[in-house]
């Protein structure tokens, strides 16, 4: 059964999972070229952090009150009087014994507030990198965000303050961070530490398929980011500036120019550098080496993969294209893409069909 105390945890893990996907490619960025490769272990304490951080606001400033309960409920009091628990603490233990202290909720609350705070220490030291002072500070300031939020009703946004505003959580959530920070490698083993991966970022590492296809990923993020925010800029010229009615926006040409910026600025770009590179094989450390690179071949090699892929796919948005044009040009884009895709698997060298294709070799940027 769902509780108050259980549904902040499903709304953490639903919410934190969904924006840990959200922030996948932008994490798988961060990892490699902070920490010169992307490993799991790490991806998975990332999902740790997603999961945390929304976990976090769930507990702390969830349920938001509405009107009618503000109404039926009077404001909730503040304390200001620092260390105020101990005396609870101790008036409890002297009344009823210490077995009872310890099931009692004036103990129990003592400990969760601790707790809450644990994993925001121990992950802002071993995910991070951070310092044991660096932990506790922030520490400080989220939970003095947090209690102010409470006691003011998000500064007035709220129609009342919903929550006790107590000093005491700000002292517990502070003295939580400070024990995860410093039990960081005990609580968070399984995450490799962030100080002794970035020491080693400049290292060369093999090339594999796997940092191929996030090479790959990373590109097609990237053009579709342009490509919507193109397309999501045209639609809005059209409505606030043109005053184009709602209904009569035009989607084709948004999605078209989307598409030709994308294909400018995500794969044709990165031809006129000298390492021909895309900016997904940057980001893994890859770039196309061989006597024979230029111009011409980091243009075939881009076209005889993802860069093939694209410039297919802009031409199928072309407004007024047949019909039939438009689903011959996207089954040919489909053909090439499970075409690179299956030679990129079966090629151990982490060549595949376009660097084959080109004459080139792949090699790690920091070799």
């Amino acid at each position: 059964m769902i509780d108050a105390w259980t549904w902040p945890a499903y709304v953490g893990i639903l919410l934190g999972a969904a924006a840990f996907v959200a922030l996948f490619v932008p994490i798988l960025v961060w990892e490699s070229r902070r920490m010169g490769q992307i490993r799991l272990m790490r991806v998975v304490g990332a999902a740790a952090v997603a999961v945390y951080g929304v976990a976090l606001i769930a507990y702390t400033l969830l349920p938001v009150p509405d009107g009618q309960w503000c109404a039926a409920n009077p404001s909730p009091p503040r304390n200001l009087k620092p260390l105020s628990f101990v005396g609870d603490l101790l008036d409890y233990y002297r009344a009823n014994g210490l077995r009872s202290l310890l099931r009692s909720f004036v103990f129990l609350q003592v400990v969760f507030n601790v707790v809450l705070f644990l994993p925001f220490g121990g992950l802002w030291r071993r995910y991070f990198g951070g310092r044991v002072v660096t932990a506790t500070l922030l520490g400080f300031c989220a939970s003095v965000a947090i209690e102010v939020t409470q006691t003011t009703g998000a500064l007035g946004l709220l129609p009342c303050a919903y929550r006790v505003g107590d000093v005491d959580d700000v002292f517990l959530n502070t003295t939580g961070a400070l024990i995860g920070a410093a039990l960081a490698g005990a609580l968070f083993f399984f995450v490799p530490d962030a100080r002794s991966e970035s020491r080693r970022r400049g290292r060369p590492r093999l090339v594999t398929r796997s940092r191929r296809l996030v090479g790959m990923l990373v590109d097609y993020a990237l053009l579709a980011a342009v490509q919507a925010s193109v397309a999501l800029g045209w639609r809005a010229t059209q409505y606030w500036i043109l005053k184009v009615p709602a209904n009569r926006l035009d989607e084709v040409d948004g999605v078209f120019w989307g598409g030709v910026v994308g294909l400018m600025l995500v794969v044709v770009a990165p031809w006129f550098t000298a390492s021909g590179a895309s900016l997904g094989q940057r980001t893994v450390w890859l770039t196309p080496g061989g006597e024979k690179a230029g111009f011409w071949r980091h243009a075939a090699r881009s076209l005889m993969g993802f860069g093939g892929w694209a410039l297919l796919s802009t031409i199928a948005t072309v407004p007024g294209l047949p019909a039939g044009a438009v689903s011959a040009l996207q089954l040919a884009a489909s053909v090439l893409v499970g075409a690179t895709f299956i030679a990129l698997i079966v090629d151990r060298s982490g060549r595949g069909l376009s660097f084959r294709a080109a004459g080139l070799a792949v090699v790690d940027s920091r070799a």
